[in-house]
C-alpha cells in the first residue's frame, strides 16, 4: 500500500508551519527539482516525516495546513502535542500543551466540587 494520497500544495503548506518538513524539503532537494517536497519516495518510507504519527493526528495537521485551524478532539491533544514537536511547530505545541494543562486543571476542579458540595451539605458551611 502507497499510502495516503495528499496534494503537493497541502504539504508544501504544512511545511511552512513545521521547520522539520521545510529541513526535509531542502534536504531532499523538493521544489528546487520540480518534486513534492521531500519526493514521494520519502514520503512513503517507514522512517517518513510522519510515519510515527496517527492518521487521525494527520488530518488534523492537514486540516490546519488548509484552514490555518488546528481543530482537534481532546482526546488527541497530546498525540498532536507530540507530532508537532516532532515535526518542529513548537509555538503551536506549546500551545496544545497550555490546553492540555487549562482542561487537566478545570477537571481537577471540577472533579473536587462534589466533594465540596458534599461537605457543605453535611456541615451547613464552607470549608
Amino acid at each position: 500500500h502507497k499510502g495516503l494520497g495528499v496534494p503537493c500544495e497541502v504539504l508544501r503548506r504544512l511545511a511552512r508551519r513545521c521547520p522539520a518538513l521545510l529541513q526535509g524539503l531542502r534536504e531532499g532537494g523538493g521544489e528546487a527539482s520540480g518534486g513534492c517536497l521531500l519526493g514521494a519516495e520519502r514520503w512513503e518510507a517507514p522512517t517518513g516525516p510522519f510515519a510515527q504519527i496517527s492518521i487521525s493526528v494527520l488530518r488534523v495537521l492537514l486540516h490546519w495546513a488548509i484552514s490555518g485551524r488546528l481543530l482537534f478532539d481532546r482526546s488527541r491533544a497530546k498525540a498532536l502535542h507530540e507530532a508537532l514537536v516532532a515535526l518542529g511547530a513548537e509555538t503551536m505545541a506549546s500551545k496544545v500543551e497550555r490546553f492540555i494543562f487549562a482542561k487537566g486543571s478545570e477537571g481537577e476542579q471540577a472533579a473536587r466540587t462534589p466533594t465540596r458540595r458534599r461537605r457543605r451539605q453535611q456541615t451547613g458551611g464552607l470549608l
